[in-house]
């Protein structure tokens, strides 16, 4: 499931004209992925890891100008995003540590009414490091941080029956 939320300003020189609010409701993603690794050492893995999704939304805007007067309107989004990330990994008995780097982009159009607005990712190129942490044989504690084209950290927890 996914959504997203756009808020903007518009400007002329230094004066606020509107402020403009895309709200996406819910809807199912879809995508897929693959991951294959090499070994390098005894300890040591190289791999790549592609992913990409997709979700089409309903959409919301709200164009509100000073004074508060606002305009609604309905209309749809949809969003394509895929990255390739290479990594590096190190495993010891109850640990395995990564770092690697990734190449991403996205793509959104918003259709509204007889008007479509087209954004794509600024910045495409970033870093990821992590850890899974090995509990015991069935469980397994993941830590990620992704930095540069984004700010995030992922926790998980991963269970084998």
């Amino acid at each position: 499931i996914a959504d997203f939320e756009v808020n903007s300003t518009i400007v002329s020189g230094t004066t606020n004209i509107a402020k403009l609010n895309f709200d996406a409701e819910s809807a199912f993603a879809y995508g897929g992925g693959i991951k294959a690794t090499w070994p390098i050492k005894d300890d040591i893995t190289a791999g790549v890891d592609v992913q990409a999704l997709k979700h089409d939304n309903d959409l919301i805007m709200k164009y509100t100008v000073p004074g508060g007067a606002a305009v609604i309107s309905k209309g749809e989004a949809s969003v394509t995003s895929w990255h390739i990330a290479p990594f590096v990994a190190r495993t010891t008995k109850d640990f395995t540590a990564y770092a690697g780097v990734k190449y991403s982009d996205s793509h959104v159009d918003l259709d509204v009414g007889s008007a479509t607005t087209k954004l794509k990712a600024k910045d495409n190129f970033g870093v990821f490091l992590g850890g899974d942490f090995f509990v015991n044989q069935n469980l397994a504690l993941i830590v990620e941080v992704r930095l540069i084209d984004e700010t995030a950290l992922t926790l998980n927890g991963n269970y084998k029956f």
